[in-house]
């Protein structure tokens, strides 16, 4: 991984994405995998700590998930 970034005084200034995408790019679908799972828990979290949750009828969900 060492040898896809830059020297360490300029390692500050990049972007999150752009190590992102290295890093995708140089481990692939695992790493894809590890940060879908880890957006999925923080998701959960919100959801669960801040009461975000709704409920909706049955009939009014399917209609949603049809659109």
């Amino acid at each position: 991984m060492v040898y896809y970034l830059p020297e360490a005084k300029e390692l500050d200034k990049l972007p999150r994405q752009w190590v992102a995408n290295v890093i995708y790019t140089v481990a692939g679908e695992p790493f894809a995998a590890w940060v879908e799972e880890q957006i999925a828990r923080r998701n959960s979290k919100i959801v669960l700590n801040n009461n975000k949750e709704i409920s909706m009828d049955a009939d009014v969900y399917a209609a949603f998930m049809s659109s």
